[in-house]
């Protein structure tokens, strides 16, 4: 489907424009569609490997934080 899609774009290019401000199409996938659409996969992109970030640091502080309740108690 996606094939259709970019191959249709291709196709109609002139018609779609090339910035932001040059289309003529108000309805259908245009430049403004892929700009929004890259930018919303680099934003996911960020906040997954922010998020992988945040459960590995919070995994490590945790681990800490047992340890050193531990140790506490025993001593």
């Amino acid at each position: 489907m996606s094939g259709f899609t970019i191959n249709a774009y291709r196709l109609t290019y002139g018609f779609q424009g090339s910035g932001i401000y040059s289309d003529t199409n108000t309805f259908s996938l245009n430049s403004n569609t892929i700009i929004l659409f890259a930018f919303i996969l680099a934003v996911a992109f960020f906040v997954s490997a922010f998020y992988f970030f945040l459960a590995r640091v919070f995994t490590k502080v945790c681990s800490f934080l047992h340890r050193s309740h531990r140790s506490n108690l025993s001593g």
